[in-house]
């Protein structure tokens, strides 16, 4: 709907009512070639630009709305109520229409979100957190990363197993990070390895508290953003990662060491796969006699065959040999001829 407003600023949501603009497409790549808008995709992404006061619930309650100004939101790709001031378009949204919260950090106990930082709109790294921590098992330590349009999703989620004598809750973090491509992997699992130690360093957990550092924090009793002091922690070492020699260093002295670790894993793997070779050379030897003795059964069953089809032949043809002389006595009595 098109409407006679001069700016956007003066349109206020009511309800549960969210506005929100779509974010654009890049429509040039790296090298600086433009791309025709019919290569061009239409982004799910959006900037939310004002929030209504919420909805009521069924008891009369204000129910507060779950996104804020400045965040930016998986929209559907259809729907909504579309508003045009000027050149500019904007969409009005029910918050229950929205899929998903973008963040680009965080940290997370199980599916609740700690902290996060989540940098401007204008930026093209996002990460679908609520929707990639309900897919996360802690029963594992976990290092993966997912793709996401033109970025990385990476994240390290933690077991029990990692934090034996320390806070048992700890086991259940997941520390994510989403980055462009061009970052490839070894920076970005560097900066989720600083922002892990230096977590667990301030709120006493995992290895802060198996040194005596004082009891862990029960990770999970805290609220939603229960950790919401370590925010601009991650927002400072995003940016030394991201954009200082110094961060990139870093992050290759951590991979380096997460690497010396793998290593051993992957010794003890081989060693396995050895042991699991000599096992499959038996069980190839008992195959072959299991060959063999299925060839012998099959020669022994066709002779056997051969041997039931003869009899039966014999056992008709006698069967025929008595009806034919039954036939001809009850003729020959018939007849009165001489028994």
């Amino acid at each position: 709907m098109s409407t006679a407003l001069k700016s956007i600023k003066s349109l206020s949501p009511l309800l549960d009512r969210i506005l929100v603009q779509r974010i654009k497409a890049e429509s040039k790549t790296a090298g600086g070639i433009f791309l025709p808008e019919s290569s061009v995709k239409e982004l799910n992404e959006a900037k939310v630009l004002a929030v209504g006061p919420g909805g009521l619930d069924k008891e009369g309650k204000r129910v507060t709305p779950s996104v804020a100004p400045g965040d930016k939101v998986l929209i559907p790709q259809y729907g909504g109520n579309p508003v045009k001031v000027g050149e500019e378009e904007y969409s009005l949204f029910r918050d229950h229409e929205l899929l998903a919260k973008i963040n680009d950090s965080c940290i997370a106990y199980r599916t609740t979100i700690l902290t996060e930082h989540t940098t401007s709109a204008a930026s093209q790294t996002s990460s679908l957190a609520s929707l990639i921590l309900p897919k996360i098992d802690h029963r594992t330590p976990q290092k993966l990363t997912y793709t996401h349009n033109q970025n990385f999703i990476h994240y390290i989620a933690d077991a029990p197993s990692d934090h034996p004598s320390g806070d048992p809750s700890a086991g259940g973090l997941t520390y994510l990070v989403v980055a462009a491509a061009s970052f490839g992997r070894r920076i970005p699992f560097g900066y989720l390895v600083e922002i892990k130690k230096q977590f667990l360093a301030r709120h006493g957990g995992g290895d802060a508290a198996e040194a005596g550092a004082g009891p862990g924090t029960d990770f999970a009793a805290l609220p939603p953003y229960g950790a919401a002091d370590f925010n601009a922690t991650l927002k400072q070492l995003m940016v030394s990662f991201g954009t200082t020699q110094g961060g990139k260093r870093d992050a290759i002295s951590n991979v380096q060491a997460d690497i010396d670790n793998v290593k051993g894993i992957m010794t003890e793997n081989i060693e396995r796969v050895l042991e699991r070779g000599e096992r499959i050379d038996l069980l190839v030897d008992k195959t072959d006699r299991l060959g063999v003795g299925a060839h012998d059964f099959r020669v022994r069953s066709r002779g056997l065959k051969r041997q039931m089809w003869w009899k039966n032949v014999k056992l008709m043809v006698l069967l025929g040999v008595v009806v034919v002389f039954l036939v001809y006595l009850f003729v020959g009595f018939g007849c009165g001829l001489p028994g």
